[in-house]
């Protein structure tokens, strides 16, 4: 007859995996995509140094961090594109 051990244990290791995938990723969010909204405009000015100072000087002024943001129900990747003026390249990265 087979233990049933090792199978709880792979639904509680399967369990656990999910739990931990769920953890909120660390990021700044950006709440809307109107030209108005401070963290978008941080986050153009902040691209805007690091092109600057890439060329320029050969490194980033600014350290890269992950920007956050849900996609409404109207919207996709290239509305994302479109309203923040960035290179699609860029924001797949």
């Amino acid at each position: 007859m087979m233990s049933w051990r090792p199978f709880l244990y792979f639904l509680l290791a399967i369990s656990l995996s999910t739990v931990d995938g769920r953890k909120a990723p660390g990021g700044v969010w950006i709440e809307s995509l109107q030209n108005h909204r401070p963290e978008l405009q941080n986050l153009r000015n902040q691209i805007r140094m690091n092109l600057r100072s890439s060329y320029r000087e050969g490194h980033l002024d600014v350290p890269l961090k992950i920007y956050l943001y849900r996609l409404k129900e109207e919207e996709n990747f290239f509305t994302v594109v479109t309203r923040t003026g960035q290179d699609p390249d860029t924001l797949a990265s």
